[in-house]
């Protein structure tokens, strides 16, 4: 929300998500939603903490080169 702030010298607070997201897209960037979350499991026998937290990341977009 800054980037709008910078540009128009209005408050940051001014702007909605979705109006940044929409001045995003339109500068070139790539802008997707949030996946769902899962529920976290209650216990992962045999998981490490970095294991569990890794799951529930889940895995990476894909990036696509354009050039």
């Amino acid at each position: 929300k800054q980037v709008g702030q910078v540009i128009t010298r209005q408050d940051r607070r001014d702007f909605s998500a979705a109006e940044v997201v929409r001045a995003m897209t339109l500068l070139g960037f790539t802008c997707r939603s949030l996946p769902q979350a899962a529920p976290a499991p209650t216990t992962s026998p045999g998981l490490t903490a970095f294991q569990r937290a890794s799951a529930m990341l889940g895995e990476p977009a894909p990036v696509s080169a354009s050039v």
